[in-house]
Formats: structure tokens, sequence, C-alpha cells
């Protein structure tokens, strides 16, 4: 179901994208992996305020979760709240420099 949420997301069909995200929770719903695509797609979407509500959700329950730690950086840049952003960066980097997620993509 992940797998049709993201084609969904890669073309811009977010509703779409976060329906089958849905399902996919309903069944796995301690995924932080699902919790972090959905975080993304309203980030994506441009519904921030979502996806900071989801972040922040994930970063409670996974504190150390790079990827999430990741999307709030990127929401922190969208929103202009670049030294905050910059921070959170340096953490993840100083945490696990070599962790391939800094060099890759975000999802």
């Amino acid at each position: 179901m992940t797998t049709i949420g993201s084609f969904y997301a890669g073309q811009g069909r977010w509703e779409d994208a976060l329906a089958w995200m849905e399902k996919a929770l309903a069944i796995e719903p301690h995924n932080a992996e699902i919790q972090n695509a959905v975080a993304s797609i309203y980030l994506d979407s441009g519904k921030t305020g979502k996806a900071q509500t989801t972040i922040d959700n994930i970063l409670k329950k996974y504190e150390g979760n790079i990827r999430a730690r990741l999307l709030k950086a990127r929401l922190l840049l969208t929103t202009n709240e670049l030294p905050q952003a910059a921070e959170i960066l340096d953490g993840v980097i100083s945490d696990d420099p070599r962790n391939c997620l800094l060099y890759t993509s975000p999802s």
C-alpha cells in the first residue's frame, strides 16, 4: 500500500497518496516509516500545519528518528526558521555523520 501511496505522491496526487498511506497505517499503526511518508506528503502538498503535527507526534514516540528530524528541518526551512533548521541538521550530522539519509533525497 505504501508503494501505491508513494506512486501517487510522485505524481502530485496528494489526496490519493494520503488515502493509501492511511490504509497502510491502519494495518501498521506504529510503523514510523509510514508515518514519515505521511508527514512528507503533507509537507510536499503545502499542508505545513498537518506536517508539523505529524512530525512532532513521530518525534514524541521515536525521539531519535533521523528521517523525522530531517523532515522537521525541511519544515522549518519552508517556514523560514533557518536557525532552528540548522540546529536540527547540525544535531543529526553530529549524531550520525555516516548515515546515508543525510546524502539522499528525502522521502
